[in-house]
């Protein structure tokens, strides 16, 4: 099962791609955005700590 999961994401992910390049597209900068969300916030509160 451990082999055949990264396959089975992986092939969704190809199969999105292929099918919904706009959709995926709209995925991917939604994630992006979330982790640059994310990182932002890090970097603000190792700011305010060190402050």
């Amino acid at each position: 099962m451990k082999k055949l999961l990264p396959g089975i994401v992986v092939g969704v992910g190809l199969f999105l791609l292929v099918t919904q390049p706009s959709a995926s597209a709209d995925w991917v900068e939604s994630a992006l955005s979330v982790a640059t969300d994310i990182w932002d916030g890090v970097i603000e509160f190792l700011k305010q700590l060190l402050d």
